[in-house]
């Protein structure tokens, strides 16, 4: 399933939505989202991975290599997108403004 129209969702609904999907069955799920959500969840995820650290929580290696690679990301945000030219088997359109 790819979910578009809701880039600005918060990346812990984005979870709920994906979790949803797996309740019912998809294989799969992929939702759109903008890259100022996701920069906003790791933001949050770094400090909490650095407070970790610093309270002597688990790995500080392994804790700090993941901080690491999210600075990475933030430092350069680069998204993954459906590729425009893909074929669908099936293509189900639901207008949200009619729910």
């Amino acid at each position: 399933i790819e979910i578009e129209g809701l880039p600005d969702l918060k990346l812990e609904q984005a979870f709920e939505l994906a979790d949803a999907t797996a309740e019912r069955s998809a294989a799969g799920c992929a939702i759109k989202l903008s890259e100022s959500s996701v920069a906003e969840y790791l933001k949050s995820n770094v400090v909490l991975l650095k407070w970790m650290v610093s309270e002597g929580y688990g790995d500080p290696r392994t804790l700090l290599r993941r901080v690491a690679r999210m600075e990475e990301w933030l430092a350069n945000p680069k998204l993954m997108s459906a590729d425009p030219e893909a074929e669908y088997c099936e293509t189900l359109v639901i207008n949200m403004d009619e729910i």
